[in-house]
């Protein structure tokens, strides 16, 4: 038929290369989470200094819960109001807020140099299951070779058939935009999207 241009072979076998291309990627990454949902603690091990970063639901509840040894708390992102959080918090329970932060990447990136203020070596970054393996990720690659070890510890129980939830599918697509603000990061720009209202 005039006008009409039919796949060839080669068209072809690219689409079938992209496409084998793209479910490797997607597959690796789903192991990666699964890796993470795996080797979760039951309970959260001694550590130095506990890492929370905001999101929709009340995140202050493990802090006040903590039994033992208190370590330093580190509460970031910009859900964090200092004076609410001293109201809500019984007094000599020590903490740092970073109260900067819109994005998981920003959490990671703005709490490195607080981080490494404190001295801490041995972190526990306590999230909720759905948040933990991309926040675990960039919190990694932000503290990657200065000696901290940052271990996952889940604040509320991991469900049966997690890959089925809408909240894993949902981190999984947010997985690549945290991948893009690294990359963006490389060539200055720190933030993004910038905040409405500029």
């Amino acid at each position: 038929m005039a006008g009409t241009s039919l796949p060839t072979p080669t068209r072809r076998k690219k689409r079938r290369w992209a496409a084998f291309f793209f479910l490797a990627v997607l597959a690796g990454e789903a192991l990666y989470y699964a890796s993470v949902y795996l080797r979760l603690p039951a309970q959260p091990p001694a550590c130095d200094l506990v890492l929370i970063y905001s999101g929709p639901e009340d995140r202050t509840e493990f802090f006040r819960e903590w039994t033992g040894p208190r370590p330093l708390f580190l509460f970031s992102g910009q859900d964090y109001n200092n004076w609410k959080l001293k109201r809500e918090m019984e007094s000599g329970k020590p903490f740092l807020l970073e109260n900067q932060a819109r994005t998981t990447d920003e959490n990671a990136r703005y709490c490195e140099p607080i981080i490494l203020k404190t001295g801490a070596k041995r972190i526990v970054l306590a999230l909720p299951w759905y948040h933990l393996p991309r926040a675990l990720f960039l919190t990694r690659y932000y503290l990657w070779g200065k000696g901290i070890t940052v271990t996952p510890y889940a604040t509320t129980p991991l469900p049966r058939a997690w890959f089925l939830r809408f909240h894993f599918w949902q981190e999984m697509a947010k997985f690549w935009g945290s991948l893009v603000r690294i990359g963006l990061s490389w060539v200055g720009v720190e933030d993004w999207p910038p905040p409405t209202g500029r």
